[in-house]
C-alpha cells in the first residue's frame, strides 16, 4: 500500500529522507561526515557512501568540497534520489 501511494518502498523512502538530510547537513560548516553518519543513525557507512554517490553523482566529501567552492549563482545539480534508493 505504501509503495502504491508513494511510488517506492518504505525502505527506499527512509533512505531518500536520510540522503536529503545528509546533504543538508553536509552543506553546513562545522559538521563532519562521520558526525552526519552518527546523527542519522546510519549503521553501515559503506552503504551510505554508495547510496549518496548514486543519488548525487559525487561522494559526500566531493559534495562538501563543491558546496564550499560554489558561488551564490551556481548550484550542484539535483538528482532523482529515488533511482539511488532501488533495492
Amino acid at each position: 500500500m505504501f509503495k502504491d501511494h508513494m511510488g517506492m518502498s518504505f525502505h527506499q523512502y527512509v533512505i531518500r529522507l536520510r540522503l536529503e538530510r545528509a546533504r543538508q547537513m553536509l552543506s553546513q560548516d562545522g559538521i563532519g561526515i562521520q558526525e552526519v553518519i552518527e546523527h542519522l543513525n546510519i549503521s553501515h557507512s559503506s552503504n551510505f557512501f554508495a547510496d549518496f554517490k548514486r543519488a548525487f553523482q559525487v561522494t559526500p566529501a566531493e559534495f562538501r568540497k563543491r558546496e564550499r567552492a560554489q558561488t551564490p549563482d551556481s548550484c550542484l545539480p539535483e538528482s532523482a534520489v529515488e533511482t539511488a534508493c532501488s533495492e
